[in-house]
């Protein structure tokens, strides 16, 4: 399993999945409206689980990017939170 991984231990699948969804965004306006639309119904319908029930897909423009405030993760301080979230960083630019 480990040629599945990548370096943040994330599903190499989950990752080719997610950019066959953002490719086909990308080429159909329809696909994408769905997506923004109903982001679980075409996350499950590609093979994956996002764990909750709520999820949001934002599109970046020219002029506006968007950055996620991870949880802070139970039962750990500030510091290590931070140390952890830092060594783990991907800013999606």
């Amino acid at each position: 399993m480990a040629d599945e991984e990548t370096t943040e231990g994330v599903d190499k699948s989950v990752i080719d999945k997610w950019m066959q969804i953002v490719r086909a965004a990308w080429e159909s306006d329809s696909f994408k409206k769905m997506l923004l639309d109903n982001p679980v119904g075409v996350l499950q319908a590609a093979g994956m689980d996002p764990g909750v029930a709520n999820v949001q897909i934002h599109e970046d423009t020219a002029t506006t990017r968007h950055f996620v405030l991870p949880a802070k993760p139970g039962d750990v301080g500030v510091d290590e939170a931070h140390q952890s979230l830092m060594s783990d960083a991907n800013p999606g630019f």
